[in-house]
């Protein structure tokens, strides 16, 4: 099977769509010894941009719901992920294999903190909203 027939659908639209995103970026990581580097940046293209995009565009939500601070918390992780995704395509376009391989793992790593932080805040939201 290939890398990109193992990336997952919806990318980010579980919910946030952020633990999508993650276990795509997880799959990606994981197998980062055996992808040639030329490979990574076609990877990165495989994925579904429009779900990112959403997630961003949803950050009005997001900042409503979960007030200044979480929303904060929440974005700088995303916009560190996105960041790294985008350095692990231009290392692999520029054929830096270490360099593309750390920043999959800083994407993989600061996608995730961002999910678990939206996961954490969302139930603390729907926390608020329980009848005692």
């Amino acid at each position: 099977m290939g890398f990109n027939e193992r990336l997952i659908p919806g990318f980010f639209l579980e919910g946030p769509g952020v633990q999508c995103a993650v276990r795509s970026l997880e799959i990606l990581d994981a197998d980062s010894g055996n992808l040639p580097v030329v490979e990574a940046r076609l990877e990165i293209d495989r994925l579904p941009c429009d779900d990112l995009r959403n997630f961003a565009d949803a950050h009005q939500s997001t900042k409503h719901l979960f007030g200044l601070q979480h929303y904060a918390d929440v974005m700088s992780a995303f916009a560190a992920g996105e960041r790294y995704i985008n350095r692990t395509w231009s290392a692999s376009t520029d054929g830096y294999v270490d360099e593309a391989r750390s920043y999959l793992e800083r994407a993989t790593h600061q996608c995730r903190e961002a999910g678990s932080l939206f996961a954490e805040f969302r139930q603390q939201y729907q926390s608020t909203l329980s009848p005692d």
